[in-house]
C-alpha cells in the first residue's frame, strides 16, 4: 500500500507542477498539498499531530476534498480537448480481398461442405460477372446433385440457389 501512495503523491506532485506552468495557480497548489499530504512519511506526522487524521474515512474525505477543488478551479478552457475538424469528404474503406470474399459470398455453414478451391472459383466468377461461367458451375453442381442424392440422400440445392441468386444479382438473366 505505500508504494501505491509514494506512486499517486509523486503523480499528484508532479501533476500540480505541471499544471502550474500552464499558469493555473489554485488547483496546482491543490494537487500539491494533497500529493503531499499523500506522502506516507507525512502522512505519519499528520496522524501524530492531529488525532482526527487517524481516523481513515476522515483521511479519505480530506483526499477527495482536495482532488474535486483542484478540479472545481480548473479552467475548463485550458484543459487539453482535441476538436476533430469534420470535412465533407466521403469516407472511403478499404476491405481486404478476404472481407470482400466474405461479403460478397457469405459464409453461410453450407460452404463447409465443398472444398474451398469452389468458393474461391465462383467468387472470381461473381466478381468478372460470368454469367457463361457461373451458368457452367451451376450446370455442375446439378449433375453431381442427382449423383450425390442418389447415393448419400443430400443434394446441392443450397449451392444451386447461392450461384442461381448470384446470378440474378449480376442479371445474367
Amino acid at each position: 500500500m505505500k508504494l501505491i501512495k509514494y506512486i499517486a503523491s509523486s503523480f499528484l506532485f508532479l501533476g500540480g507542477l505541471g499544471i502550474m506552468g500552464n499558469g493555473e495557480i489554485i488547483p496546482a497548489l491543490i494537487l500539491i498539498v494533497l500529493g503531499v499530504v499523500l506522502f506516507p512519511k507525512i502522512n505519519q506526522l499528520l496522524k501524530k499531530k492531529f488525532k482526527k487524521f487517524n481516523i481513515k474515512s476522515v483521511r479519505y474525505v480530506i483526499y477527495v476534498t482536495l482532488f474535486s477543488m483542484s478540479g472545481f478551479f480548473m479552467n475548463r478552457e485550458t484543459i487539453g480537448y482535441k476538436q476533430i475538424e469534420m470535412k465533407n469528404n466521403s469516407v472511403e474503406i478499404k476491405e481486404t480481398e478476404s472481407e470482400k470474399m466474405n461479403r460478397i459470398m457469405g459464409n453461410d455453414s453450407f460452404w463447409q461442405l465443398y472444398d474451398s478451391e469452389l468458393k474461391i472459383r465462383i467468387y472470381k466468377l461473381v466478381l468478372a460477372k460470368d454469367c457463361k461461367g457461373l451458368q457452367h458451375q451451376f450446370n455442375i453442381a446439378d449433375k453431381n446433385s442427382k449423383a450425390n442424392q442418389k447415393r448419400t440422400g443430400s443434394n446441392n440445392a443450397y449451392l444451386m440457389d447461392f450461384i442461381n441468386t448470384k446470378m440474378n444479382e449480376i442479371e445474367c438473366y
